[in-house]
């Protein structure tokens, strides 16, 4: 893609707006930042700083809230939240939406400036947020309403009409991104996730108590858990009468409550916004629950972040399929099997990262992500066939079946099968999921063209549906 100009940027969002789910901000502020930059890394690495920054100053000015013998714990809590860094170091809305959000929080949960300065900055950042994610549907709520439950002692009629005026001019200012969400993403969206209550609960109570830095059917978060649910029961009296943690704890069950009422919910990555103050929350009610209890739960706690960190520093067990999948390993070995092929490689995979880094070596891809226009290509004796086959993601079972079930053995022989990563949990993952899941995130087949033969492209056959 060319650098992104002025001149061009209306047509840039235009595309956005008319091709995929989410609105436009995220993906102009990564590809302004790549252009300044020059590397993908390089905006990772910028958007996983602006999420540090948030988390910190959002310790920074909660901090001086609570207990003495408290604050050590929130440090050490807020600074090993690697689930906030796992979707900041994206490329995705989050990387965006979940730092804005929590300088927002921070706002409106302070007393200063004045109160007309702080609702035009919610104003501006609400209409930042729409921009970036329709989950803003679920913040305005808790912005708002945290908002004026901290402003309403201060104010008075003159006041009270200013706030409602930038409140409806930020509305107003989101409704041409109101009227692509009704008639062009919504539909989509519609059509291609689950709607279920249950899911939308599991993941959302799961992402807020547990992060998704680990799997949450494991040793370890069972034991937190166990801990931190009576923790919560013995502190629960004393933390209500807490003003400042009853009103971090009513926006977080708002949050909640609407994401589960939304169904957005059902992608625990939605929720993740708000896991800095579940986090703050969770220590709060251990450090306050009686003694006996309070120790345990405060070692399952560092353990469990000690965990935590491991899983994502070393992408391993956690909740993120895709940040586990050895992605470099894999490439690496499509390197070697194309080294010793005699004719041709080709590459066929229906993930959308493998597809990305294939084109960016200029492999012979084929992909329901590598857009072309041939239905079928031509394969030649001694070229060799290549299928990396990971989970079928939103792929439908009926086109997987299409991919595997066109190299005959009588023109191709399978040469290796080569597996990477195994994921320990996919017993748990197939029986949640009701369906086969693979025990590696990784299986490389390598096929020899025996015969001259034609395939069809995997492109063609996912939009042939």
């Amino acid at each position: 893609m060319a650098t992104l100009k002025f001149s061009n940027l209306l047509g840039f969002i235009k595309q956005i707006n008319s091709d995929d789910i989410h609105p436009p901000v995220a993906y102009v502020l990564n590809r302004l930042t790549f252009d300044v930059l020059g590397t993908w890394k390089a905006v990772q690495f910028v958007n996983g700083t602006l999420n540090a920054a948030a988390i910190a100053w959002f310790h920074r000015r909660t901090i001086d809230k609570i207990a003495t013998r408290e604050r050590l714990a929130l440090t050490f809590v807020l600074a090993t939240a690697v689930t906030n860094e796992m979707w900041g170091t994206g490329l995705r809305w989050n990387a965006y939406f979940n730092p804005v959000f929590l300088v927002l929080y921070t706002v409106a949960l302070s007393k200063r400036p004045s109160v007309t300065v702080r609702a035009a900055v919610l104003a501006i950042g609400t209409v930042f947020l729409f921009h970036t994610s329709y989950l803003t549907i679920v913040a305005i709520p808790i912005l708002w309403g945290t908002f004026l439950a901290r402003s309403l002692h201060y104010l008075r009629p003159p006041c009270a009409a200013r706030i409602a005026l930038i409140f409806f001019a930020a509305i107003i200012a989101c409704v041409p991104q109101l009227y692509v969400l009704a008639t062009v993403h919504l539909p989509v969206y519609a059509t291609s996730h689950s709607w279920s209550v249950w899911d939308s609960t599991v993941q959302s109570i799961s992402t807020l108590a547990l992060g998704t830095a680990v799997f949450p059917i494991d040793y370890v978060p069972a034991l937190f858990l166990l801990t931190l649910t009576a923790a919560f029961v013995s502190s629960i009296k004393n933390i209500l009468h807490d003003k400042y943690f009853s009103m971090l704890f009513g926006g977080t069950l708002l949050g909640l409550i609407l994401l589960i009422i939304t169904r957005l919910g059902i992608e625990g990555r939605n929720a993740v916004f708000l896991y800095p103050i579940a986090l703050t929350l969770i220590v709060l009610a251990i450090s306050r629950s009686i003694t006996w209890i309070r120790r345990p739960a405060m070692v399952s706690l560092v353990l469990f972040q000690i965990v935590s960190v491991y899983g994502f520093v070393f992408h391993h067990d956690t909740a993120k399929g895709s940040f586990n999948t050895p992605f470099a390993q894999t490439m690496r070995e499509i390197s070697n099997t194309r080294s010793a092929c005699q004719g041709r490689t080709y590459i066929f995979t229906h993930d959308p990262v493998l597809t990305y880094l294939m084109q960016k070596e200029d492999e012979n891809v084929s992909s329901p992500y590598a857009p072309s226009d041939a239905k079928t290509f031509s394969v030649r004796e001694r070229d060799c066939i290549v299928i990396v086959r990971t989970y079928r993601g939103m792929i439908p079972p009926n086109v997987l079946a299409q991919y595997g079930n066109q190299l005959k053995p009588e023109s191709f022989r399978k040469a290796q099968t080569i597996n990477l990563g195994y994921d320990r949990f996919h017993t748990i993952k197939a029986w949640l999921g009701n369906e086969p899941f693979p025990d590696y995130y990784i299986a490389i087949e390598a096929y020899d063209v025996l015969h001259d033969a034609s395939v069809s492209d995997w492109y063609f056959l996912s939009n042939a549906q």
